[in-house]
């Protein structure tokens, strides 16, 4: 019907189900843009979002291909981004911030026991439908094998683990990280820290303790859960 967004091989549209007249979104991958790496990332995603039943991932319904493009249908998600959702409002209230985050932790556990790392946790990737929370763009999503560590620096670096953006391997416990980005953006605003390039970024998460703003009023458990998450080591 139109386009609702674009990622990094092509557009996303709004279409429907012919039969149920379910309202879908298709990505649409131009399979020029697919060589060596890439098209090994598109299948990853497919896999991931097969092998993923789980209420708060986005479902993808069925894969078309044609000459020129291939096409994921998935999902449609009414109410947006979560980007889009705190650009609204600012930042959100402690209960409401922490019903969504649990919904993604939801999430964020059956990646885990599938061993899978999603590697770009922000709020954009985020999505929101009646209510109910989806994670979405599995796109530099890896599946790890068992002790396996990555290596390529992938994601957005305002929500990116330290060691990933020092390229140093990294696994799983990375997107910890990245969760942690993500709470404390919906809580406060911003990202827990900003910077002109990534090596800024890095200088600034090593040499500067983590605090949370002044005149903060969120509780103690929340507090705690933030500063576990965040803990650069």
């Amino acid at each position: 019907e139109r386009v609702i967004g674009k990622g990094q091989f092509g557009e996303v549209y709004k279409g429907y189900h012919k039969s149920t007249g379910e309202d879908i979104a298709v990505k649409a991958v131009n399979r020029k843009s697919l060589k060596g790496k890439f098209y090994e990332l598109l299948e990853n995603e497919i896999k991931v979002l097969k092998s993923c039943n789980n209420a708060n991932i986005i479902k993808l319904y069925d894969i078309k291909k044609t000459s020129n493009n291939i096409y994921l249908m998935l999902e449609y998600c009414n109410e947006g981004d979560l980007m889009q959702y705190l650009k609204k409002r600012g930042k959100l209230t402690e209960e409401e911030a922490v019903d969504i985050f649990i919904q993604i932790l939801n999430a964020f556990k059956t990646l885990v026991k599938n061993k899978i790392m999603h590697r770009d946790f922000k709020l954009a990737n985020i999505l929101k439908h009646n209510g109910i929370i989806k994670v979405a763009d599995f796109g530099f999503a890896k599946i790890l094998d068992d002790d396996t560590y990555a290596k390529t620096m992938l994601g957005s670096p305002l929500n990116m683990a330290p060691e990933i953006l020092g390229g140093k391997d990294y696994n799983n416990k990375a997107d910890i990280w990245s969760l942690g980005t993500c709470l404390y953006e919906l809580l406060f605003g911003t990202p827990p820290y900003t910077a002109k390039n990534i090596v800024e970024l890095l200088q600034k998460i090593q040499r500067t303790p983590f605090e949370l703003p002044k005149n903060s009023n969120i509780s103690p458990e929340v507090e705690d859960v933030l500063k576990k998450m965040l803990v650069f080591k």
